[in-house]
């Protein structure tokens, strides 16, 4: 198409962008202007672009180095099966390449994993690869900041004995208020439902009652997700050398994820003010993070926008894990009264789970990480983007400008490790604990290269501790108060890739309030 062409495109309110992404949402006229200065936007975008690394030579390449262009395209759809010809080809035990939208690949064997987990960020980059997925150079998405794992760390996990009760107390609420009476099996969007209930929790964590009763950050925090995933899957269908241009022009990039930001701002800026008035020292997240916040990150509007950061990193995933494991308990019914008969022994007269009871869940544990074992949220785990040539100890050089990555879900489907992986098993892993070697590796919050759905090394998930205790405590809260099953004739979706993404089918089902 000419450059008129696509200049009479732009200015149509009627016609999308001739590369599939339509701005039809508010597109001023005005805009139609910019696209005079397309030639040389796009000869400096050009100039900016990350120059691709070179191929290692002998390494196996997935559709073969001639089929490189095709096969990256059919990566979006296919990357599943393409991350399984590589691992099958190689026996999991060498490096592979597979064609993607970012370019060839390396995905590497786990051996690689211990010398590379610990390498300095500006040579082994573990947020590069998340900048990349949400496009954050034309997006805006995803803070760099480090202040939020760090936190999650140094300062939350130590002190959920003392937040749990309120997070819980927090749960019992919302599932009152969120969920309809079902006094009769009634058909329910659990994935919605769910979301708002485990948003209002965590938000009850990161910034108290204030915060999980606020209807609008509620919105703000489920929504930026959202938008953020939006945004980048349009400007992915954009030429390279154009999504600099396009990007400010997303209705996302204007208008949505901007209102997220002052949403938080409005709701947590008069929070940390009022505290340092009073002097009151708050026990959550927002705290935690002036705490320990340096020099400018200091400032009240920064820290309100590393809220939406946690929201980003926490709620979705956490949702579509345990949505997995509600859909799993729908096809294996017989699950619940086991889960059932284990918390009711442990729970205290208010139905929550006291400090040390989250321990003693050893089914629901196991259930919970075989769960997650069969359905992870990602096909790749150990993602980072290889800034300087690194030559590991066998002789293995891997080139600057490499991104590489682990195969998350080919390991947990792996016969050698896991006997018969297609089959779920749901105490799989409660055996497990008996073999000295799995002792200390078979907890659903654990990271090693025989699991690895929370990452592994210095970048695992930083607040997998608080997620396991919020999914448990969910857990007892719902199968207290519903029996739940899917309609006649349903049964488990199997989860479908995109890209490295291995993406949860919403589908509804029905539950009925339970007669205690």
């Amino acid at each position: 198409m000419s450059l008129s062409g696509m200049m009479s495109n732009l200015s149509s309110q009627e016609s999308p962008l001739p590369w599939g992404v339509d701005l039809s949402d508010n597109f001023p006229l005005k805009y139609t202007i910019s696209i005079f200065l397309l030639l040389f936007c796009s000869l400096w975008a050009l100039s900016t672009q990350r120059s691709k690394s070179r191929l290692i030579p002998g390494v196996y390449i997935v559709g073969g180095q001639s089929e490189i262009k095709a096969t990256s395209q059919r990566f979006r759809d296919e990357s599943k099966t393409l991350i399984h010809d590589g691992y099958s080809h190689t026996d999991g035990k060498e490096p592979f390449y597979v064609p993607s939208n970012l370019g060839p690949r390396l995905i590497i064997p786990t051996r690689y994993m211990e010398e590379l987990k610990s390498a300095p960020i500006q040579q082994v980059d573990f947020i590069g690869t998340v900048h990349e997925m949400f496009e954050y150079q034309y997006t805006g998405v995803v803070h760099p900041s480090r202040m939020v794992p760090s936190t999650l760390v140094s300062h939350l996990t130590p002190r959920l004995p003392s937040i749990m009760p309120e997070v819980q107390d927090e749960m019992k609420i919302a599932i009152s208020e969120e969920f309809p009476p079902c006094d009769d099996w009634t058909e329910v969007n659990i994935m919605e439902v769910m979301t708002r209930v485990i948003t209002r929790a965590t938000s009850r964590m990161a910034g108290g009652k204030t915060l999980s009763q606020d209807r609008e950050w509620i919105t703000a925090a489920i929504s930026y997700a959202v938008w953020a995933f939006t945004a980048a899957q349009k400007i992915k269908k954009v030429p390279t050398p154009l999504r600099r241009l396009v990007g400010p022009l997303l209705s996302e990039v204007r208008k949505e994820i901007p209102w997220s930001f002052s949403v938080a701002a409005r709701a947590a800026v008069p929070l940390l003010e009022h505290r340092k008035e009073t002097g009151e020292q708050a026990n959550d997240f927002l705290q935690f993070l002036k705490d320990t916040a340096k020099g400018d990150e200091k400032e009240n509007k920064f820290i309100s926008h590393l809220l939406v950061m946690v929201a980003f990193a926490s709620i979705h995933t956490s949702v579509a894990t345990i949505g997995s494991l509600i859909f799993d308990l729908c096809q294996y019914p017989q699950l619940v009264e086991m889960i059932r008969g284990e918390y009711e022994g442990i729970v205290d007269q208010n139905g929550n789970i006291p400090k040390g009871g989250f321990a003693k869940l050893v089914k629901m544990d196991s259930i919970m990480k075989e769960s997650q074992r069969l359905n992870p949220i990602t096909l790749l785990t150990f993602e980072r983007i290889i800034h300087q040539e690194r030559t590991l100890k066998d002789g293995f050089t891997i080139p600057a400008g490499t991104q590489i990555g682990v195969p998350n879900y080919e390991i947990a489907m792996d016969p050698r490790i896991y006997p018969n992986p297609e089959e779920f098993d749901p105490l799989r892993f409660e055996k497990l604990r008996q073999d000295p070697a799995w002792a200390n590796k078979s907890q659903f919050v654990s990271s090693n290269p025989d699991s690895m759905s929370f990452g592994y090394g210095r970048h695992a998930c930083p607040g997998r501790q608080f997620m396991d205790q919020e999914f448990k405590s969910f857990l007892v809260k719902l199968l207290s108060t519903f029996d739940l099953k899917f309609k006649d004739g349903q049964s488990r979706v199997p989860n479908s890739p995109l890209e490295s993404q291995y993406l949860l089918h919403h589908v509804s089902i029905l539950l009925k309030r339970r007669k205690l």
